[in-house]
């Protein structure tokens, strides 16, 4: 997310004459990078209509095919999650709307992700069922321009943990790796109450997160987001229909607190001062349009709404909301772009491909891990991914 933002800021500085897209394969993603989500910058829905019935449906929808036909870059994060039928489709899209043969009519795309983290989710396995990986067009754009980032940022103070993780990417973990992780492993009753936990499921989550809240003896608090639109309608309904599903997604839609209850900033406010997204505390007061927390850090701030916006061919809407939400579980789908102090991650239920290297590479360094669960055989890769990744980074097995 953040090699995307210089991204934009690079073309803004010496391209301004080029029209520049930012957008995400999910949600959550669009989120962490201010964009929307591809399929509804291409007002595809869920793009599983044949390629003749998507391009009918665009043909009185001026303003989605002017903007196809205007775009000169486009970006697409976490491109690990498109399948190939849908990355075909948009292709088919370009050449037709913008009048050229040339992939994707000329426009110079983008593709940002890590193959080895969530993968792929078909929605109707039956007609869909490759990775993108797997689509010829894909490789014969991509199989020479592919740029490889090799530094860890997020976990770069303890090169033990680093070396663990990058095993357990490939599924290459040793004996030594599993010893230290089970010896991350919690008592049967030990208690992490005021750290966050990291599960598998939506619902394991909301129980942690309701049974918490409903133990503090305290009047709830509600934060509703409120939306502010300028420009065109229909670009606006648009827009706030991608904020309110991202809001949702993150489960900030409406932010329910109550004093003494345990948050986590989503919104990187002070830097200087280690308020970032991630930062955990405690809410010491509750007020109309704020919250005062006391960050584990020791510093104490008050949290007023802030804005988030997406802007579009020259219409923006902005959300206001209170960067917070509860913090005593988040499920690893939702932990994406999160970097944790400490975490306690309950991995015995993981059930997809590459889920338990997610979980465990949120958490900043081995000292701050505490497993709930952990069964080793959930460590598990992809091993057509795994394929296409050792081809692109050169890596040799040992």
């Amino acid at each position: 997310s953040r090699l995307i933002k210089e991204f934009q800021k690079y073309i803004k500085r010496n391209e301004p004459t080029k029209t520049m897209y930012v957008t995400s394969t999910t949600g959550i993603s669009a989120y962490n990078i201010g964009g929307i989500t591809i399929n509804s910058f291409m007002g595809i829905g869920t793009g599983d209509a044949s390629i003749e019935v998507l391009l009918k449906r665009l043909r009185y929808k001026i303003g989605i095919k002017d903007r196809i036909r205007r775009t000169d870059i486009l970006v697409i994060d976490e491109i690990s999650m498109m399948s190939s039928d849908l990355f075909e489709k948009i292709d088919i899209v370009f050449q037709t709307l913008c009048k050229s043969r040339r992939p994707f009519g000329g426009v110079q795309l983008v593709l940002t992700g890590d193959f080895l983290q969530l993968e792929t989710v078909f929605s109707n396995p039956e007609a869909d069922n490759k990775f993108i990986i797997e689509s010829k067009l894909f490789n014969r754009i991509f199989s020479k321009s592919t740029v490889v980032l090799k530094e860890n940022f997020r976990q770069r103070s303890d090169n033990n943990y680093i070396g663990i993780l990058m095993r357990i990417r490939r599924s290459e973990h040793t004996q030594d790796d599993i010893s230290q992780l089970k010896n991350r492993l919690l008592k049967r009753n030990e208690q992490k109450g005021d750290i966050v936990h990291l599960v598998s499921s939506n619902w394991k989550a909301q129980q942690i997160n309701n049974s918490k809240l409903g133990s503090i003896n305290s009047q709830e608090s509600y934060y509703e987001t409120v939306y502010v639109k300028t420009g065109d309608q229909e670009t606006c309904e648009l827009l706030q229909k991608e904020l309110q599903n991202q809001f949702s997604q993150r489960g900030i839609e409406t932010v329910t607190l109550k004093k003494g209850c345990r948050v986590l900033l989503i919104k990187n406010l002070d830097v200087a001062n280690g308020l970032v997204n991630g930062s955990i505390g405690t809410v010491e007061d509750l007020f109309t349009e704020g919250v005062r927390v006391k960050f584990d850090n020791g510093f104490t701030q008050m949290i007023n709404r802030v804005e988030w916006e997406i802007e579009l061919d020259g219409s923006k809407v902005v959300v206001q909301q209170i960067p917070l939400m509860l913090s005593y579980s988040i499920t690893i789908h939702k932990s994406q772009s999160l970097s944790l102090d400490n975490a306690v991650l309950d991995l015995a239920d993981c059930f997809c491909n590459h889920m338990v290297y997610v979980a465990l590479s949120r958490v900043r360094s081995l000292s701050g891990l505490y497993l709930r669960t952990f069964d080793p055989k959930k460590i598990t890769v992809n091993s057509k991914l795994l394929e296409f990744i050792d081809k692109v980074e050169g890596h040799e097995k040992h």
